[in-house]
């Protein structure tokens, strides 16, 4: 069982997990390349919510039957600019043009409630500064619990050079009132410079389950259930999309108690 999915960056529409990951219920995620003075159609779906995330240059985005038009844009470094985006509700399906190229991630969810369209800016995003010394990273929330939307969460992590994140290992799959909610996850994954690396550890508490996987550019794992740490290699940094669905909205992770101790000194 392979938790991790690599692909070829190239135009047009890319899936990274679908309908074939059966570990994956939940969320759904693709990456979107558009060439300079193209367009693509996002076609309505009436069982999934969306967000498009973008992550280089700059689109338009129309909707309401070509009655509202806005602009997504520019992005040009995603380890430096917070992000801009477009939540797409059930039932509704948008068109994108772009004149000088973009990159962006699909992300979804399935959904049974509708909620507006809406245009994320980076005023929108929050950002924070999370951990300290060897495990200090930058985390920015897109679409967090108080987002409109039915269960989509979602938003980017910054790992610097030689650090970790994702730590102290945490998890989120299995309701437990206050202290944990049940919450699918995968991570997209780009590194600087793109030849560099990271790891990825997936592990259960009773350690049934203990993988790590390499993480390339251009890569996402799946995160069914476990704790799951990320660490970046010395030299490159690490930036990943994480998406996050469950039948809560509701972010309630619980830390490994053999590893929480970190945070307390």
């Amino acid at each position: 069982m392979s938790y991790i999915v690599y692909r070829k960056e190239k135009d047009g529409y890319t899936s990274f997990v679908d309908n074939r990951q059966k570990m994956i219920d939940k969320i759904r995620l693709g990456y979107v390349r558009l060439p300079a003075g193209s367009h693509y159609r996002i076609l309505s779906n009436p069982y999934y919510e969306r967000v498009v995330v973008l992550l280089e240059g700059a689109f338009v985005v129309s909707f309401n039957n070509g009655k509202r038009v806005e602009k997504i844009g520019p992005r040009t470094d995603i380890f430096t600019e917070k992000a801009w985006g477009v939540y797409i509700p059930v039932g509704e399906g948008v068109n994108i043009s772009t004149e000088s190229g973009c990159e962006a991630v699909l992300c979804w969810s399935k959904a049974e409630q509708r909620y507006p369209v809406r245009v994320i800016t980076p005023h929108d995003v929050t950002e924070k500064t999370v951990g300290s010394a060897t495990f200090k990273r930058t985390v920015f929330d897109i679409a967090g619990a108080d987002f409109p939307a039915h269960r989509i969460m979602l938003g980017e992590t910054v790992n610097p050079a030689g650090k970790w994140s994702s730590f102290p290992p945490h998890k989120h799959d299995t309701d437990r009132d206050s202290a944990e909610v049940e919450l699918e996850e995968v991570y997209y994954f780009r590194i600087q410079p793109k030849s560099g690396f990271g790891f990825q550890r997936i592990y259960s508490p009773d350690k049934q389950v203990d993988t790590a996987v390499v993480v390339k550019h251009h890569s996402a794992v799946m995160i069914p259930y476990g704790y799951h740490p990320v660490s970046a290699s010395p030299g490159y940094d690490v930036y990943y999309l994480w998406v996050l669905a469950g039948q809560q909205r509701r972010l309630c992770p619980s830390e490994d108690p053999e590893h929480s101790w970190i945070t307390k000194h």
